[in-house]
């Protein structure tokens, strides 16, 4: 993750370069410009990583029901709809006790 934060950085500063002589503004110390701004790039970095993870738990949770389901209905058991209540495991104890 640090080489592509590295990257990044990289790609900034040089693109803040380009910028500034395309207006032919004073020299500015790119590397002090970057520095300044990593904590910021840090934080997208790890925004980016935070919703991919979010993402992915998702989708695993998504394709765990219609693996459930699936299999229930190839062995004829009724889907009935789950609610989230249900569905987030809060309601699993409820159901086994009523043998559902």
């Amino acid at each position: 993750m640090t080489k592509e934060i590295d990257a990044a950085a990289e790609a900034m500063k040089e693109q803040i370069s380009k910028m500034m002589k395309n207006f032919k503004l004073p020299d500015v110390d790119m590397t002090a410009l970057v520095e300044g701004q990593r904590k910021n790039i840090d934080a997208m970095a790890r925004v980016a990583q935070l919703t991919t993870e979010g993402a992915t738990a998702i989708s695993q949770r998504q394709l765990e029901i219609f693996r459930v389901t699936s299999e229930n209905l190839s062995i004829g058991k009724p889907v009935r709809n789950v609610s989230r209540y249900e569905a987030d495991g809060r309601g699993a104890r409820r159901n086994r006790q009523e043998g559902v």
